[in-house]
């Protein structure tokens, strides 16, 4: 069998969550829109246990909602490790390669439906679809390129809320896969985070109000990455010459020690290379995220009980992201 000859790698995206909180419960400054709540003759099914809240006072949102949303996300990426063959060869490890910064940049365009099944719990389902431009630096050889990819993604999810007065807590939890054309199978990433906030009620419209937040924000995404892709999409042009300069570069930048260590398989790498045609590399490789935790803040105006809009950012660490959405809810 052929042993491995190339090396490739990707940083795939996740869509943030799209936690949102549950009730308010209203003050006595607004004893006569909260007197209207405890009248409501509610007689829908969801969420349960509606009907006991509003005759409390507490104005909860209408149980179901469609959010459509942009995310944006800057990560780093760790490699810890990576397996690769070319064409029909078998993989085989490759330890000698010294990754750099490896960062991917996602943009997202998502859809949620959801649904209020008590005034403390939502579920919901992503589905969307998005581009990572993915920057890999390899230090040894010296490697450096940028890949675009393009795939759906979907997911389901589930937030618990709850509100006292205009402070509320919120914590999300989602699940999602996101497949793209040049992976061999949908890669899974988890995310988690929690909100604590504030409700500014507009003293004319008691169903209007501003909400800010702050909270720690959680994202993992699945270790091992397989997929293939041709070597003229890495380097363009005559990829194979451009391949074997860097091979051999790299080679006589090394000390004999080294150089006699890899010998072999840079012999191999090259023979292989010089085959006609276009080569497809296979790889599989360990990936983390560089940093799991980051802070995230966030702000909605609830125009009404129909319209909210929200926007939310997360900092520090190397993970940022930017998030905009338009939430319609309905009976």
């Amino acid at each position: 069998m052929k042993k491995i000859t190339f090396f490739f790698l990707l940083a795939m995206f996740s869509v943030c969550s799209y936690a949102q909180y549950a009730t308010v419960e209203v003050g006595s400054r607004k004893e006569a829109y909260r007197d209207s709540l405890k009248n409501v003759n509610y007689k829908h099914i969801f969420p349960i246990l509606g009907k006991g809240a509003y005759k409390k006072g507490i104005d909860i949102p209408y149980p179901f909602g469609v959010m459509p949303a942009y995310y944006y996300q800057r990560q780093n990426y760790n490699i810890s490790g990576i397996q690769l063959g070319i064409d029909d060869s078998e993989l085989q490890d490759i330890d000698f390669i010294e990754f750099g910064t490896v960062e991917g940049v996602t943009n997202a365009a998502t859809v949620r439906p959801d649904i209020w099944i008590f005034p403390f719990l939502n579920l919901y389902g992503l589905i969307g679809y998005g581009t990572t431009i993915t920057s890999v630096q390899v230090v040894k050889p010296d490697i450096k390129t940028t890949q675009h990819f393009h795939g759906v993604n979907f997911g389901v999810g589930a937030t618990a809320a709850g509100a006292i007065g205009p402070v509320f807590i919120s914590a999300d939890a989602n699940f999602n896969w996101v497949k793209f054309k040049q992976l061999t199978k949908p890669v899974p990433a988890m995310n988690l985070s929690m909100r604590f906030g504030h409700f500014f009620q507009f003293s004319d419209h008691p169903d209007r109000n501003i909400g800010v937040w702050a909270g720690p924000f959680y994202q993992n995404v699945q270790n091992d990455t397989e997929g293939e892709i041709k070597l003229s999409d890495v380097f363009g042009g005559d990829a194979t010459s451009a391949m074997i300069d860097k091979i051999n570069n790299w080679y006589d930048g090394l000390g004999p020690a080294e150089q006699k260590k890899v010998e072999s398989k840079k012999d191999e790498m090259i023979s292989e290379l010089q085959t006609a045609g276009d080569h497809t590399i296979h790889y599989k490789l360990n990936k983390e995220v560089s940093q799991y935790w980051n802070l995230i803040v966030g702000f909605q105006y609830q125009h009404n009980k129909h319209w909210q809009f929200r926007t939310e950012m997360g900092t520090f660490g190397k993970r940022t992201q930017f998030l905009l959405t338009a939430n319609y809810r309905f009976m």
